[in-house]
């Protein structure tokens, strides 16, 4: 054998090995019967498509064609072009708290402010996450705000094609270099609470068989990419006309520790299915959650 054989020998060695995990997995997934060029195409577009949600994330924190970047006095904000265009951003950011007030009060805690407004004629929620001390103020300045996160986070989802609510805009208050509290807003979705749906006697069993679907697919697509909620019970799951909707991402991760992963998977699952047998009707949902929790992999793909 000629050393140009053997070097070619070794090479398809090497990748039967290397894709075998990726063969098995498939296989799991109902998958194996796609031809194996296929299968190698398919695991090096998945990495390429994390490699490239990352890059484009990178660009949601600067000044780009679609987002504009502020920095005024105490302020760091971060709009959505069309969210601010034709409008003064920086009259928005000086009378956030007063368009807040004469809105819809949504929820009115400690930790948090929510409400439901109007500002250049579109229908948003604002979500500020208020100030609790000093030492809370230090952490979130370390760890980044939480309505920077959310930021980020409803974007990650909304390149995955993951159903929630569009990002507007973030805004950071500052005292010197401390986050002092922050604003998150998001384009409002209108929907009934997952919680509310599942309680309802009138909704039939055909509805109540398609939205278990829907839920079960959402499951499903945060599974695909290692994402887990972090709160995931059935007020932050909206059905709307188009599909289940996920929203409240306050808690949520991107893992790349496979042990991890699963470890906070069960915690979202476990918080998701105290909720799920409220109704007698819920069987369907059940079983498809029930799935899912043992079949860490794509069920509806």
């Amino acid at each position: 054998m000629t050393p140009l054989e053997n070097r070619r020998k070794k090479s398809l060695t090497g990748l039967r090995y290397h894709n075998f995990t990726v063969i098995r997995t498939l296989k799991q997934n109902r998958m194996a019967k796609l031809p194996f060029q296929l299968l190698i195409k398919h695991t090096s577009s998945k990495k390429h498509a994390e490699s490239s949600t990352y890059s484009r994330l990178k660009k949601c924190l600067r000044t780009s064609k679609r987002h504009l970047r502020i920095k005024a006095g105490s302020y760091i904000a971060m709009f959505d072009r069309d969210f601010c265009q034709d409008v003064e951003s920086l009259d928005f950011i000086e009378k956030i708290d007063t368009l807040m007030d004469k809105g819809q009060i949504l929820k009115n805690g400690d930790t948090s402010y929510v409400s439901r407004l109007t500002w250049n004629s579109k229908d948003v929620v604002v979500k500020r996450y208020n100030h609790k001390g000093f030492i809370h103020s230090l952490r979130h300045t370390i760890k980044r705000s939480r309505a920077r996160r959310n930021w980020l986070h409803g974007h990650r989802l909304g390149m995955l094609n993951i159903a929630t609510p569009r990002p507007l805009a973030y805004i950071e208050q500052r005292r010197g270099l401390l986050v002092w509290q922050s604003y998150l807003v998001t384009e409002y979705v209108k929907g009934r609470e997952l919680k509310n749906f599942l309680r309802d006697d009138k909704t039939s069993e055909k509805k109540r068989s398609i939205v278990s679907q829907q839920v079960a697919e959402l499951l499903d697509s945060l599974s695909e990419h290692k994402i887990t909620h972090g709160d995931l019970k059935h007020t932050n799951i909206l059905i709307t006309e188009n599909g289940a909707v996920l929203t409240d991402l306050d808690a949520m991760q991107a893992h790349k520790l496979n042990w991890f992963y699963k470890f906070k998977r069960s915690r979202d699952l476990e918080r998701f299915l105290r909720e799920t047998n409220i109704s007698p009707n819920n069987g369907d949902l059940l079983s498809d959650v029930n799935f899912w929790k043992n079949e860490p992999v794509q069920k509806l793909r």
